[in-house]
């Protein structure tokens, strides 16, 4: 990967980090293919440089070699882009410059490859997580060995402060589902973080209100709803937090594969295939291998 100035970038090189703009808005994502109307859209946002995935034609567009390879003015780089993702993320998004500054040298920023397993239900609860560029699930295990998907997070979400919190073991397992970046803090700067943020209280406990309110609607959804219209929530709720529209339809790159997307409504991998299939003949849906389109107006009426 390589840094390179946005007025240098050709099409068809690919993203290498995800791309936000100054208000928090996913520009790009990584692996995106870059166009001229990419190029264009970069520029109107007054982004100076991206990091470019692989390798490129050496030219004078690449940025300097000697300064990508420089280890103080490189960290400093970094501890500015986790700055900047800072101020968009909704736990910090309150505190001033100079808080959000001395919270991130406390921070430390890890790569992980896809199903990594992060920590296990049980485990101790010494860390807390933000998601950077990628995409986690949290999942609890049955007896019997079955899984169940509580929630999916993605750039900008936070979890397993509830441990942190209570001092209790974990109460279920977070894996990544793709490539991800994320900041760890430990259980003692978290704790000072609250002690001397009060902001910050609020906001989590408003996260933990809200996390509680998803578990209801969970249990609720088991209990009173039909196979197909718990998978149809569940497209619904992709729809809503990961989906991106074009033109009449909502495009939804696929965190899921359609075992766990069964795990997350609740039904069976057999249930789940004959209800997709039932919407993709009504042209409802539409399934691809890495995402989905479907007429979320449509499926959401088929809710009420």
């Amino acid at each position: 990967m390589a840094s390179f100035l946005v007025n240098h970038v050709q099409a068809g090189m690919k993203v290498g980090i995800d791309i936000f703009s100054d208000s928090g808005i996913k520009l790009l994502a990584k692996g995106t293919a870059i166009t001229a109307q990419h190029i264009q859209m970069l520029q109107s946002h007054k982004i100076r440089e991206i990091d470019i995935d692989g390798e490129a034609p050496v030219g004078d567009y690449r940025l300097d070699k000697a300064r990508q390879i420089d280890p103080v003015q490189q960290a400093n780089e970094e501890k500015a882009k986790l700055r900047q993702l800072m101020k968009h993320i909704p736990l910090f998004s309150s505190l001033a410059p100079e808080h959000i500054a001395l919270l991130a040298d406390r921070m430390e920023k890890r790569e992980q490859v896809a199903q990594t397993i992060l920590f296990r239900e049980n485990d101790p609860g010494d860390s807390f997580f933000i998601v950077l560029s990628g995409t986690v699930k949290i999942y609890r295990t049955s007896p019997e060995g079955d899984e169940k998907i509580l929630a999916v997070f993605n750039a900008g979400d936070s979890f397993g402060e509830l441990s942190l919190i209570d001092g209790k073991p974990r109460s279920a397992t977070a894996q990544t589902l793709e490539d991800a970046e994320l900041v760890v803090m430990s259980r003692d700067h978290f704790l000072d973080m609250l002690k001397t943020h009060f902001d910050l209280n609020l906001v989590i406990m408003a996260e933990i209100v809200q996390r509680m309110r998803d578990t209801n609607d969970q249990v609720s959804d088991l209990m009173f709803f039909d196979v197909r219209t718990r998978v149809i929530k569940s497209l619904v709720k992709l729809a809503n937090r990961f989906g991106e529209r074009s033109d009449h339809t909502i495009v939804v790159q696929m965190p899921l594969d359609r075992h766990e997307l069964s795990q997350m409504a609740g039904v069976k991998i057999k249930e789940l295939n004959e209800v997709l299939y039932d919407l993709e003949d009504r042209q409802l849906v539409k399934m691809y291998a890495s995402y989905f389109e479907l007429n979320l107006i449509k499926l959401r009426s088929l809710l009420r």
